[in-house]
């Protein structure tokens, strides 16, 4: 709420309180949200919803008002993505390039990010935490 979010009641719901916010670094810093899911179908559904306002309501937080980035952010469309065997969502701009992607690396965790290399990173990392050994 203290970041005006305009995603919907069923989807802040389906959202557990337990969340990172951090950085990923490789030639600069690149921002991710990981969110632990209570429920993968509302949350789902709540963010198909919530694409319509997910790039204007982020756009402060990513840096994605950049001069290569200025443009009508609601007017673009979310493209579905493979990325590790799993899908995602991807936003891109009007020269082609991502700007945004989120994936749900599982019925768990979901990432919010504009890397491809912070995704492949903390998926990986979450599948290291995950092993259990024999």
């Amino acid at each position: 709420s203290s970041l005006k979010f305009s995603a919907s009641p069923s989807l802040i719901r389906a959202l557990s309180d337990s969340y990172m916010v951090g950085t990923y670094t490789t030639d600069k810093p690149h921002l991710f949200l990981l969110l632990q899911i209570k429920d993968y179908d509302y949350t789902y559904a709540g963010m198909l919803e919530w694409e319509n306002s997910l790039a204007n309501d982020t756009m402060a937080l990513f840096e994605l008002d950049t001069k290569e980035n200025k443009i009508a952010l609601s007017n673009r469309k979310w493209s579905d993505v493979l990325i590790n065997n799993k899908d995602a969502r991807v936003l891109i701009n009007e020269n082609g390039k991502p700007i945004l992607y989120y994936i749900f690396n599982d019925k768990n965790n979901l990432i919010v990010t504009d890397s491809l290399d912070a995704i492949k990173e903390i998926a990986s990392r979450l599948i290291t935490k995950n092993i259990k050994p024999l």
